[in-house]
């Protein structure tokens, strides 16, 4: 809290604000006031650039391109009344005024105003004859007030077959970005203009458009005035929810460059979604250093309420090349907007000895990004403490089954697979080597698109249980594929 008084302090001052008693009056250079707003509100951070822009026209009330973006705003974030009445005071004024007449008529459609967009259309063409953007709007609306006459997936196809082809025609990405909005598909039309802003950096409609998407997801989730999309991995789209079954099939390669022979790594799984949770067994099978061997899990992810839910696991192995038992339990809690944390161990039981791990998470949703922090304790037998743990972040893409990944561990990680020397599990001494992972992942889902993909890449430099101050390198390889049904 006294951070923000600090920053919004700041912010007054290079605003041009002045404090007298209880009263903010605005003395600064509205040029200057302006674009600092703006790019506060292309930034994500419209609330602040409102109260900006509202602090000018307290002082200069027809400063058109301030009424303009504070209008923009407010439809961004749902307003539709309020941008309604700032555009109109706008239009009434400057009858030419093409661009604020555009952003007029876009409120409407975000609204699905339909009728009332195509007559602000009608109007704006009185004044501008023959405009071939607003004949091109009016055609676009025309579409949705007549009833659709094309699916959905038609019209997607339409437009890709155009984008595919030249990238940078903007009126065809917007209609395709328009043709998924108002068909609801938000995470689709979030993807189509993160992409097309990839080839069309500054266009600010397509901003526009990718702000209103991301609002509407951020609605769906019960989230307000975030700072672009969230999407964690656990959300899907609606669709999605129907779908309470997966079955993942997953198959890992390691090879070594010394000591050690290749280990191959395979494990099926059930999910299904129930009320109180998810249900996950599963069954591993691994092949290392020629000893076969399977374990048996089962993963349970219950739910308590909207902000907490829990994991539990347990795991069990007759084979030397698994821990005996393997025991886990962790509670997840999901702040306001963006943050999520948890605390929980794991209990790994070996034939000669056993370790209980502390462990706990921290995690950001920051945009399409999200980035987690997780630290792994362990209580050494002396006395000590073995320390380690990994940070993950991720680039969400078209949607939240769709992402780029990285992950960086150090120390030992007990979700990784125990190793074996000969006749000696050295799963134990792993929890005090030094050791570094590195892995990339990418996921994505193909053409049926609740099923999903991912590949990963790692690479591992880790300390020789007997001998101290030698170091190994392996190189770690795989595939896993999700159906949903």
């Amino acid at each position: 809290m006294r951070l923000q008084k600090i920053l919004l302090s700041f912010m007054m001052l290079v605003l041009g604000w002045s404090v007298n008693g209880q009263d903010l009056a605005y003395s600064g250079n509205p040029d200057t006031s302006f674009f600092t707003a703006r790019d506060l509100a292309f930034a994500g951070h419209r609330t602040v650039a409102r109260d900006t822009l509202n602090h000018i026209l307290t002082e200069y009330p027809e400063y058109t391109d301030v009424r303009s973006l504070l209008a923009k705003t407010l439809s961004w974030d749902g307003k539709y009344d309020e941008a309604r009445k700032h555009f109109n005071r706008i239009t009434s004024e400057e009858r030419k005024n093409k661009e604020v007449w555009t952003a007029a008529i876009k409120n409407e459609i975000y609204a699905k105003e339909f009728y009332i967009a195509l007559g602000l259309t009608n109007k704006a063409l009185s004044f501008l004859d023959g405009d071939e953007d607003l004949l091109q709007l009016k055609s676009e609306i025309t579409s949705q007030v007549y009833a659709k006459t094309e699916s959905v997936e038609e019209t997607r196809k339409y437009y890709n077959r155009i984008t595919s082809k030249d990238r940078g025609n903007r009126k065809a990405w917007i209609s395709a970005i328009k043709n998924e909005i108002n068909a609801e598909e938000y995470y689709v039309a979030l993807g189509l203009a993160n992409k097309a802003l990839s080839f069309l950096k500054d266009d600010d409609d397509l901003k526009v458009m990718k702000a209103y998407a991301s609002m509407k997801i951020n609605q769906q989730h019960g989230k307000d005035d975030l700072d672009g999309v969230e999407l964690p991995e656990k959300e899907v789209k609606e669709e999605e929810k129907t779908k309470n079954n997966q079955v993942t099939i997953s198959n890992t390669f390691d090879v070594f460059d010394k000591v050690f022979d290749p280990m191959i790594y395979t494990s099926i799984e059930y999910k299904r979604e129930t009320k109180a949770g998810s249900i996950i067994p599963r069954i591993n099978y691994a092949n290392r250093f020629q000893t076969h061997g399977i374990q048996y899990e089962v993963d349970f992810y219950p739910k308590f309420s909207k902000t907490f839910y829990g994991y539990l696991n347990y795991g069990y192995s007759s084979s030397p090349i698994f821990p005996d038992h393997r025991v886990g339990g962790e509670l997840y809690a999901n702040f306001a907007k963006k943050y999520e944390a948890s605390a929980g161990f794991r209990y790994l039981d070996f034939a000669d000895a056993n370790a209980i791990i502390y462990t706990g998470s921290f995690g950001l949703y920051s945009g399409n990004y999200y980035f987690s922090l997780r630290p792994y304790v362990t209580p050494n037998p002396n006395g000590d403490l073995g320390a380690s743990g990994e940070i993950l972040a991720r680039k969400y893409l078209k949607d939240a089954n769709n992402y780029l990944g990285l992950r960086a561990g150090m120390g030992f990680l007990p979700e990784l697979r125990q190793l074996r020397f000969g006749d000696e599990l050295i799963a134990e001494t792993l929890l005090y080597v030094e050791s570094q992972q590195l892995q990339f992942e990418y996921q994505f889902t193909g053409w049926v698109n609740s099923n999903s993909y991912r590949a990963n890449l790692g690479v591992l430099r880790q300390e020789l249980f007997f001998d101290s101050d030698n170091f190994y390198w392996a190189v770690s390889a795989g595939i896993t594929a999700q159906v949903r049904f």
